[in-house]
């Protein structure tokens, strides 16, 4: 509902996972999400931390230019 409610650490106002923020609205591992409706951007802190580990949808919808990942 784009309202962060108790329990919440994010609420992007969709159920879709690899956005950032869950279908469970938990900031999913390897993104940083802030503000209601949560905006998610993907972050590359940590080695094990690319596109394809963080569960991202595409390259495109972490944040991350063409031929980069």
């Amino acid at each position: 509902d784009g309202t962060i409610d108790p329990g919440e650490e994010c609420d992007d106002s969709n159920l879709a996972d690899g956005d950032g923020c869950s279908s469970a609205c938990l900031v999913e591992s390897c993104w940083t999400c802030s503000g209601a409706p949560s905006t998610c951007g993907f972050s590359s802190a940590g080695a094990a931390c690319t596109p394809a580990a963080a569960g991202a949808v595409d390259s495109a919808a972490a944040g991350v230019p063409a031929g980069s990942a």
